[in-house]
């Protein structure tokens, strides 16, 4: 089988498969999927292979699962309750039975997770781990940042991922996986351009593809914008910051000063206040303020940035390297 991009939930992986079981001799640990990656992504996949009996890897270059769902985003994307079903339907009921049976059905913690779409980051962390402990066929590989990918012998022209090879970051170990199917679940697609699929990092054109909102654009409710030229360029969507902050002073850690904090690199935002573009910090739909929250159990918030807000916390331009970064 040939590389094939899936999408699902809005992540991005790449499934790209092995050759027959038995055919590797001397491998160190053969898998019937060796999943790269503990996105959301890579948990739901390792647990649907391994309902079908599969044995399978799951390898995990830090030291936690669940990528950004157990990391600061609580605030998950969908379109609507009657979309969600599969794994993330399986989770959010789970999300929802927690806060029921911890603090009762008519609790604030119960309305304020959502039908279980919303939850803090540890019960999500809770949540994921006791649904890989329901497989005894998954292996958890957590540390082990991925190195290289060796390959076949093209087969038809088809490149085919023989085996990876990872290094246990708490020991500096060298650790590989062979198995018949290789998943990347990873957030850039690590796995995929070891084993060198093709990609480009950007834009492309408005011409290349006949879509009219692609390229560079100046897009707000509904209409282009003065200025856009739909040109393709290497610039990708902005990164910024996912953290949970709340307001229970019981429960709040303060924030110390950076050694290299200079305070006249943040005078401007003065100015912006000074002048009334930002009439709040907080807000949940207006663009008027500094920081958006979404409420989440415990009185605490997921906090995003705002586009085209007057102030940002999202890194404008500073991450358009990352992708091809060391």
């Amino acid at each position: 089988m040939h590389l094939r991009t899936i999408l699902w939930l809005g992540i991005t992986f790449w499934l790209v498969t092995h050759t027959a079981a038995g055919q590797k001799k001397n491998a160190v640990e053969e898998y019937d999927l060796v999943v790269v990656g503990a996105t959301f992504s890579g948990i739901a996949a390792a647990i649907n292979a391994a309902e079908y009996g599969h044995r399978v890897a799951l390898v995990e270059e830090y030291d936690q699962i669940g990528g950004l769902m157990t990391g600061g985003l609580s605030n998950t994307d969908f379109i609507s309750f009657e979309s969600l079903s599969g794994t993330f339907l399986d989770y959010t009921r789970r999300v929802e039975k927690y806060y029921t049976d911890k603090y009762g059905a008519n609790s604030v913690q119960v309305a304020d997770c959502h039908n279980g779409i919303h939850a803090e980051p540890h019960v999500t962390l809770r949540i994921f781990q006791e649904m890989l402990a329901e497989y005894p066929n998954i292996e958890q590989f957590l540390n082990h940042r991925l190195k290289s990918v060796s390959l076949e012998n093209p087969i038809q022209q088809l490149r085919q991922i023989e085996g990876i090879k990872c290094i246990d970051q708490r020991n500096n170990e060298s650790v590989e996986f062979h198995g018949k199917v290789f998943l990347d679940a990873t957030y850039e697609g690590d796995l995929a351009a070891f084993a060198g699929a093709e990609y480009r990092v950007g834009r492309e054109s408005r011409q290349e593809y006949g879509e009219s909102l692609a390229g560079h654009i100046f897009y707000q409710y509904g209409r282009i914008l003065n200025g856009s030229s739909g040109e393709g360029d290497r610039r990708v969507q902005g990164y910024n910051f996912r953290v949970i902050m709340t307001d229970n002073p019981d429960n709040r850690r303060l924030i110390d000063q950076p050694d290299n904090y200079r305070r006249e690199d943040y005078l401007p935002v003065a100015e912006v206040l000074k002048q009334g573009k930002v009439s709040q910090v907080f807000t949940r739909f207006g663009r008027d303020a500094i920081l958006r929250t979404q409420m989440i159990p415990n009185r605490k918030a997921d906090v995003n940035d705002i586009k085209n807000a007057p102030v940002r916390i999202a890194l404008l331009g500073e991450n358009y390297a990352y992708p091809e970064g060391n």
